[in-house]
């Protein structure tokens, strides 16, 4: 609402060295003399520039958006940003006011928004590679004092991630305005953490697994019960670990050398195409392919992923929702019992070590006595014949049924064995489980080796 010319007096006044409009007058920009801002693309609904820093090795992008109300309009902004991510490459951020939400939760009072508008612009991003950065504060950033919707967001691509690996958005307070002001902080810190063992899926499919599992478990423990079982597991751990680093490999080693074999195989059939080349060389392609269906299995693990169709299946995509995942895991602030924030990672994990150890090691004060508790008064609802049902020890077949209802695809517990690997190793480990429930259910004493979470199984 502000003619261009007045453009210079604000960058003077807001204390910025440079600035830049888009074409509709629509979108301004400043910045400070530190950085090199080009314009990669102008519309009247998004200008993209290109930002070098003198601190970063590379430069990225930038696309601010201000979309306009009408649907049919956002159409030809959601085309605009497919070509621009079909057109550059790196690491590529986009923020603004999409006047459009993804989902009803991001919509209170009024009426429900347009389904086919939601679905419009969740495409769009899916298309370009882009995903929700999350955000802090307010979960809507525009009202019209009934309305209050989340207009307002910031998403990035893959590269991204890659090169800040903690991206930060708040909603600020709407002061002066109908939206709210999102601030967008980024830093490479990489945090490290103590790895722990998971099961890996596509340990599965490779030929010589059951062999592994089976020459392991069956040595002895020396003990029975909870106790063997855990044992044998944490026996199990250490072997696969081996495992998988020396026998089974890296899996993107594994592509990559699988890649240049199919390569090399290709020059030699295209210059001698015998039956003996073209054997070699399917031969190659069906270990790419396998080792390509390895990778697909690994990324499917850890992107948690579950619904999308066999034709749907991408490794990037997969990789996409992993770091969303990490993204919104991610605990940038805690409120303590008094009402104070605390922003500090090593003050975040002392707040948590210090509630869970006062919650675990509070005394018990319920009054036992016998007089002054009498429970008389509650009806015996259980018949003898039912109480004698729930309490018979689970037989083999039962334990069984339970642990093929499991999802397989679940995800792992504390013990980090997912319920594929109780499933597909049953025929192995199928009685020591089932001796460690039965021991379990008997009441006996639990050895103090076993933690508690180990009972999980």
């Amino acid at each position: 609402m502000v003619d261009l010319d007045r453009i210079a007096f604000f960058t003077r006044t807001l204390g910025f060295a440079y600035s830049m409009a888009n074409c509709a007058n629509k979108i301004w920009i400043f910045w400070v003399e530190d950085l090199a801002v080009n314009s990669f693309k102008d519309h009247n609904q998004c200008l993209t520039v290109s930002i070098n820093t003198p601190w970063l090795p590379k430069s990225f992008f930038i696309s601010f958006v201000y979309a306009k109300n009408l649907r049919s309009e956002r159409r030809i902004l959601w085309d605009e940003l497919c070509e621009v991510a079909s057109l550059l490459d790196g690491p590529w951020v986009v923020g603004g006011d999409f006047n459009a939400v993804l989902n009803v939760n991001e919509s209170k009072g009024g009426g429900n928004p347009n389904q086919g508008s939601m679905e419009e612009f969740g495409s769009c991003l899916l298309d370009c590679g882009l995903m929700d950065a999350g955000y802090e504060g307010n979960d809507f950033t525009w009202t019209n004092g009934k309305v209050m919707r989340r207009l307002d967001r910031i998403v990035f691509n893959p590269e991204w991630s890659e090169m800040f690996s903690l991206t930060r958005v708040k909603h600020l307070n709407r002061v002066g305005s109908d939206h709210c002001p999102l601030l967008l902080q980024c830093s490479q810190a990489v945090q490290s953490f103590a790895s722990s063992f998971r099961f890996l899926h596509m340990w599965t499919h490779h030929h010589d697994f059951l062999h592994v599992v089976k020459n392991n478990w069956d040595h002895p423990s020396g003990s029975t019960g909870c106790l063997n079982f855990w044992l044998k597991q944490q026996r199990l751990k250490s072997c696969l670990k081996w495992w998988n680093k020396y026998k089974f490999g890296n899996i993107f080693d594994k592509i990559k050398i699988a890649e240049d074999n199919v390569t090399k195989k290709e020059i030699i059939f295209q210059n001698d195409p015998s039956s003996n080349n073209r054997e070699a060389l399917h031969k190659e392609m069906a270990i790419l392919n396998k080792t390509l269906f390895l990778e697909e299995k690994f990324w499917q693990q850890k992107s948690g992923c579950k619904w999308l169709l066999e034709g749907d299946r991408n490794t990037r995509y997969y990789q996409l929702l992993l770091k969303k995942k990490r993204v919104k895991n991610f605990i940038w602030t805690i409120q303590n019992d008094d009402g104070s924030i605390l922003n500090d990672d090593k003050e975040i994990k002392r707040s948590a070590v210090d509630y869970y150890s006062a919650l675990l090691t509070k005394d018990n004060d319920i009054n036992v006595d016998p007089i002054a508790n009498d429970w008389s008064f509650i009806p015996n609802i259980i018949s003898e014949e039912d109480n004698t049902f729930l309490t018979n020890l689970p037989d083999r077949n039962e334990v069984r049924t339970v642990v093929f209802e499991c999802d397989a695809n679940s995800a792992a517990g504390p013990d980090g064995f997912s319920g594929l690997f109780y499933q597909h190793c049953w025929d192995i480990i199928g009685e020591d489980l089932v001796e460690a429930v039965i021991d379990f259910f008997k009441g006996g004493a639990i050895p103090k080796e076993v933690p508690l979470y180990a009972l999980s199984c």
